[in-house]
């Protein structure tokens, strides 16, 4: 099949639409219309909608800080530090990753072993991290009343 030609049939509520492809006759960005048949939405389905809710919003340079995290993610030897200096709370030892019982580690498969660490080591990176945002919460608390 030629890659500049293609042809495609789509049956929508028991009519067939045919659609041809021409890399030829296609029209250029700023011809194509507005609007679309109704024959040619029905066949691709309902938009999707978003029924995600947000908050206010914050600061600018914090969120383009966390879209390089988001998206490149931490050096590693920043990550390191970071989970290096911050420390759990003395009064919230329930941040602390759960351990593994040694009798149910013993009947576990190697895989299983594996996949608990990562597991443990995730939930040890939430518990700083909630460590780290309960400390700022702190701070700026103690700071409004002095």
């Amino acid at each position: 099949m030629d890659p500049e030609i293609c042809s495609i049939s789509v049956v929508a509520d028991s009519e067939t639409l045919n659609f041809d492809f021409n890399k030829e006759n296609e029209p250029e960005q700023n011809e194509i219309q507005d609007e679309l048949d109704n024959s040619i939405l029905s066949a691709i389905g309902e938009p999707c909608t978003s029924k995600d809710q947000h908050g206010t919003n914050i600061h600018e340079e914090i969120v383009n800080t966390f879209k390089n995290i988001l998206t490149d993610g931490l050096l590693k030897q920043r990550k390191e530090e970071i989970l290096e200096t911050m420390l759990i709370p003395g009064n919230c030892k329930l941040l602390h990753a759960p351990k593994l019982n040694i009798e149910i580690a013993g009947a576990l498969s190697n895989p299983s072993k594996s996949r608990d660490n990562l597991l443990e080591e995730r939930q040890k990176e939430i518990g700083l991290a909630i460590a780290g945002i309960s400390q700022s919460v702190c701070s700026a608390v103690f700071a409004k009343h002095f």
